[in-house]
């Protein structure tokens, strides 16, 4: 199970009258959880067909094998490589469809 939590606000830099100011956007992290839940697990299963995925809205991310004790290298394994399969379907996305106004 992938527990799901909105990140951390955007930051970015604005220059008004001279002077650079931090300004954040807030994700929208329905949209964003969303979308995970589309298309992730199709990534996810092919790199490990013999276990599904379940992806649920948390207040702090983490990763949950559930049903089986790998030993802490594979269980690690597995966490990292999900972490690449992350990136990798939010590769193409275009960060402002997700950000809230």
């Amino acid at each position: 199970m992938f527990r799901f939590a909105t990140p951390d606000p955007l930051k970015y830099e604005v220059k008004v009258a001279g002077k650079n100011i931090v300004k954040r956007r807030n994700w929208d992290g329905d949209k964003l959880l969303a979308y995970l839940q589309e298309h992730l697990p199709g990534v996810f299963e092919g790199r490990f067909p013999d276990y599904g995925l379940r992806i649920e809205a948390a207040k702090k991310r983490d990763i949950v094998l559930e049903g089986w004790k790998p030993d802490k290298e594979e269980g690690d394994e597995i966490k990292e490589a999900f972490d690449g399969l992350v990136g990798e379907v939010l590769e193409d996305v275009e960060v402002e469809d997700f950000l809230l106004d």
